[in-house]
Parts: C-alpha cells; structure tokens; sequence
C-alpha cells in the first residue's frame, strides 16, 4: 500500500505524521511525506519519498511570525487574523498537491486537519482519505463551547449554557471569511461547497490521537470520527543534557513555552520565584535565545536553549506549558499535572480541557506574577488530586496504540474506498488496532 502524509509545516503537525510514517514503515507499505522545505532533514531519517511544497520565500515565516504574539480579542481579529496567510497560499499549494498526487498515485491520503489543500486534492484526484486532526477535538458541538471562546466546559443544564449557542453563531459568523475562500476554491476544481469546511468534520474517516478521559464529553460526535490515543514520534535526536543536575531529591518543574511563541514573562516569573523555593526547574528557553539574557540565576535554575522533552518528562514532577498539543498529550502520557498558559491558536483550548480534567491549571498570561503562579505551582506538586487525575489520562493513553491503529485504519480505508462509521453503541476510543475491524462501511457524500 502506497500512503499520502500531507501536514502543514509546523513541528506541532509533523511530528504526529512522523510517528505514523514511522509505524506504516513498520508494516512494509511505501510512504510520500510532504511538507515544507525546512522539514527535509527531520524527515530524512525515514526511509520515505519526502517531496516538499514550494512555499513562497519568507511567506510561511511571515504566518509565523503572526502567530508569535497573544491572539487578539474578537473585535480586532476581524481585521487581525493571525492565519489568514494559510489560506491566501491556499490555490497555489493545493494544485502542487494535486500533481505531487498524481504523480505518487497513493492508495490512500492522511491530510492534516488543518492543511485544507489535503482535502481538496484528494477530491480532485479521487483518492479516499483520512483526516489527521494534530490539536484538540475542534469539532462544533451542542455540549462544547465554541472552539476559541476560551469557555470552560459547563454540564448540561448549567445557566451558563444558555450562551453557547450564541457563541458558536458568533465563530461561525467569524470563520464564514476563511469557508468561503475554501469554497470558492472546491468550486474552482468542480467540488461541490460543504458546510463549514476549516472546523467541519471530513467525510471518510477524522482520527484524533488522544481519549475520552482527555476531551470533553459529546453526546453528538459523528459516527466517522475515532480517538486512538496519542501518537507520539520518538526522539531521536542526540543530546548533550547534564542529567546529573536531575538527581537530588527535589521536585522538579519543566517550563517549555513552544517552538512558535517565545514568552520571557513565564521564564522570567519562574526564576523569581526560585530562589529559595524547595523545587527546582529546568527551563528551556528555546534555540533563538540567548542563555545569558536572563543574567544570573539562583543554583536551583537551569536554564537550556533545548531540552529533550521525551526523555525528561519522566524525570520531572510537573511541567509548566504554553499549551501545545505535542507537549500537553506527552506530559499526560507520562502522568504528569500541568499549569498552562495559553498564548494562541488552539492552545486555550488544550487549557481548557487540562482545566476540566482535573490534571492541571489554566493561568492566563495577563494574570502571571510571583502570587499566581507560586500559587499553582504548590497545587500541582503538592496537592494528589491533580497527579491523580494526570495519572487517570494516562492510564488511558498506555492503554492505546496510537501510530498501529492509526495504519490499521489507512489499511481498511485503502480497501473499502468508503467511509468507515461507528455503530451505534461503540466507544470512539479504539484501544487496539484490531478494533478498527468492527468499523462499518459506508457511502459517503463529499
């Protein structure tokens, strides 16, 4: 079987997609990678095809750069939409996908959730596909708050509740700019439009890589959507971390804020708080920082341009987060409490679900300073209920395998050529590959 990885180039979205080119490698099927240029090395350690998208010069740093700030209130994203640039290099990147397809004539396509020309070209082209959905559950749904209205999970009933429905006409209203160029460019290739095309559900099959106990609970998910538990990439990468600093008996907090969002604020607040506290933490500032920035610090502070994440987390008692989806489903894979602060894009929304599960807390970033954040700093490595609730989720997640399932699903889906739907009565957790088999068949209407 010939496999189609197609995922924006963004290190939150690749990784999950190496995991799964990694474990479709295992079962001897032919993978075609693509992605932007500056994934080709990263990549090149699979033995994959890897055929890069000719992105505009300086364009997609120019997207990221926009989302190097807080996201802006409601009222200035109208005009200050930190992703509008994905979609005015929508056309010309969905018809180099259309020829990277015909060339490669896959069996089958796994399209990022958020990389529209996936879905598209795997339309034009009529191959079946899946949808790969690397951040939360952003589905619409009656028992959720909107998607970006930074609302907490309420239970049925709750007067809060009342509001929701006027908060999901309010992002419908705001995503209706984004829809109708995605539209207006499936009617270009002779696709008929689709209900809201940038949050809606894909007709084949849509795969989350996480578990119930992790989202919020939904009474009105669709039949094609399936959780597979996390799918997580192996680091491979060489390190030359002082391990030995690790080894005293103190609690050990690790603060990462992401590879897109540089946030000094939080680093900053931590080394305040650290002289004289009785834990210590490992910061890692990322690699476009200088160390000696933050001048001197107390013993118990070490700071790193770049820390291996996998191979800490089980060293440390807690971890402070900007909320990414690849660091807040490893922490929780390694049962670990979170305090999240949450800058932009979907990572409220992981604040969100931390905040319900019980595993961690949300902080918001105007509200960090030295009180808040000793405050949730001795709840999370002191207070069980949050290690407890942290160890509930990963329970779940060791009880999946995410990277097989998700190839066993590819498999059936390149045999059926159909939409593959739960009945009625089964769980949208597959725990084991085998699982995908009580999957039903079924026509679909693109």
């Amino acid at each position: 079987m010939r496999v189609l990885l197609a995922t924006l180039p963004a290190t939150g979205h690749v990784n999950p997609m190496m995991a799964v080119a990694a474990a479709l490698i295992e079962k001897h099927h032919d993978v075609v990678f693509v992605t932007g240029q500056q994934y080709a090395a990263e990549v090149s350690g699979l033995p994959v095809h890897f055929t890069a998208l000719a992105y505009p010069q300086t364009a997609y740093e120019n997207i990221m750069a926009s989302f190097s700030r807080p996201l802006p209130h409601f009222p200035r994203l109208l005009w200050d939409r930190p992703h509008a640039g994905f979609f005015s290099l929508l056309p010309e990147i969905t018809s180099q996908l259309i020829q990277i397809i015909r060339q490669a004539q896959p069996d089958v396509i796994l399209a990022d959730y958020n990389f529209y020309a996936g879905a598209i070209a795997a339309e034009v082209c009529g191959i079946p596909y899946a949808t790969f959905c690397a951040i939360v559950n952003a589905l619409p749904s009656k028992d959720t708050p909107a998607f970006g209205a930074r609302l907490d999970w309420k239970p049925p009933y709750h007067p809060e509740r009342v509001l929701w429905p006027f908060l999901r006409w309010g992002s419908r209203v705001y995503l209706s700019i984004d829809d109708r160029k995605v539209n207006h460019l499936r009617k270009f290739y002779g696709l008929p439009t689709v209900d809201f095309p940038t949050f809606g559900v894909t007709p084949y099959l849509f795969i989350v890589p996480t578990t119930e106990a992790y989202e919020y609970p939904r009474t009105d998910l669709p039949p094609q959507v399936v959780y597979v538990g996390p799918v997580l990439r192996q680091d491979t990468s060489e390190n030359h971390f002082p391990w030995e600093w690790l080894e005293d008996q103190r609690p050990t907090l690790f603060v990462s804020m992401g590879t897109i969002v540089k946030v000094r604020r939080v680093f900053e607040t931590v080394i305040q708080l650290a002289k004289n506290a009785p834990w210590k933490a490992v910061l890692a500032v990322g690699k476009g920082v200088a160390v000696d920035e933050f001048g001197s610090v107390p013993e118990n502070i070490l700071l790193q341009n770049f820390v291996p994440q996998r191979e800490i987390l089980p060293k440390v008692d807690a971890v402070i987060s900007h909320g990414g989806n690849n660091t807040v489903t490893e922490t929780l894979f390694h049962g670990k409490p979170l305090i999240i602060v949450p800058i932009t894009g979907d990572q409220p929304e992981s604040a969100g679900r931390i905040q319900h599960s019980g595993a961690g807390i949300r902080l918001r970033i105007q509200d960090i300073n030295i009180n808040n954040l000793q405050k949730s700093i001795d709840k999370v490595l002191y207070e069980p209920r949050f290690r407890e609730n942290a160890a509930r989720i990963q329970a779940s997640y060791r009880a999946c395998d995410g990277p097989r399932t998700t190839v066993r699903l590819l498999e059936k889906l390149a045999a059926c050529r159909v939409a593959l739907y739960r009945g009625d009565e089964m769980p949208p957790t597959l725990t084991h590959p085998d699982e995908v088999d009580h999957l039903t068949p079924k026509l679909c209407c693109q």
